[in-house]
């Protein structure tokens, strides 16, 4: 096993290994950064934001699935943290992550193992639905789309527009898992550069709804989901998944008052604190 500064070398071999928002924080040159070697191979990484006065936030931090329980994680956390106290004194370390349900609770057993305290943020998380559940709901059925315009016939400039305003979004440009005949706006103005609009991504054998922005008439989202979902159901069928994210308490009431029972939970979103030995006075 080797550590090695990734600000300082290396640091394109391991981008597999971070996330978006890691890399990005990574390009700033101001992150804590380390890669792990294992037989000269990157199994891990993690990029820290030192923030200010002492209180740093993990943005990213994997370790590959063959790599893990050999103490990698541990030892990539543990490294992070004497780095920063090298260069300040430290309050307290956080951490924000997504675990989905299928695939159990190891994160959250390892973050807890390394003494983080564990608090569930439930305004944030996802449901995971068949395109026949959503086409099947009263709210859906009665609703028309002629307003609606797939992305991919879009103008250029608004679709470029709507696309750079969220960097997430790269995520599925960039790999071409971008679904432009299900994502839509209403209308198609080449003026408009704030239509309301829903992008919908695809990732591994489901589909999932990467954005959504409507204006305060909450109906555009409406059309526009249903459209997708016709859409989706000609190309897929009905039997094909949706994982549609909740962002606050009144977006997950919508989506439960939706689909009711259907709505089966597929991820949850979990905030981590690590209060080191120094107060914030003594950091401070």
């Amino acid at each position: 096993m080797e550590l090695i500064d990734l600000n300082a070398e290396q640091k394109e071999r391991f981008y597999e290994l971070i996330t978006w928002d890691g890399l990005a924080t990574l390009r700033t040159g101001d992150s804590v950064a380390i890669g792990l070697l294992e037989d000269d191979e990157p199994a891990g990484a993690i990029v820290v934001d030192p923030g200010v006065i002492g209180d740093a936030e993990i943005i990213s931090l994997f370790v590959k699935p063959e790599h893990r329980r050999k103490g990698f994680g541990t030892e990539l956390v543990s490294q992070a943290l004497t780095m920063l106290f090298s260069v300040d004194n430290m309050y307290r370390l956080t951490l924000s992550f997504t675990e989905n349900e299928k695939e159990g609770a190891d994160l959250r057993e390892f973050i807890r193992y390394l003494e983080f305290e564990l608090v569930e943020d439930e305004e944030h998380g996802s449901y995971s639905f068949s395109l026949g559940d959503i086409a099947s709901t009263k709210l859906i059925s009665g609703i028309q789309t002629e307003n609606v315009t797939p992305l991919s016939e879009t103008f250029s400039s608004v679709k470029n527009t709507i696309l750079g305003k969220h960097p997430h979004l790269r995520h599925f440009t960039d790999s071409g898992q971008l679904n432009e005949k299900l994502s839509c706006i209403i209308g198609n103005d080449s003026n408009d550069n704030s239509p309301a609009c829903l992008i919908i991504g695809e990732e591994d054998d489901h589909l999932v709804v990467a954005w959504a922005e409507t204006a305060e008439n909450g109906a555009e989202l409406m059309y526009m989901l249903k459209y997708a979902v016709e859409k989706g159901i000609e190309e897929y069928g009905d039997y094909k998944m949706i994982t549609v994210p909740y962002i606050n308490t009144n977006s997950k009431k919508i989506i439960e008052k939706l689909l009711g029972e259907k709505a089966v939970s597929s991820e949850k979103v979990w905030n981590a604190t690590l209060y080191l030995s120094w107060t914030l006075e003594e950091a401070l």
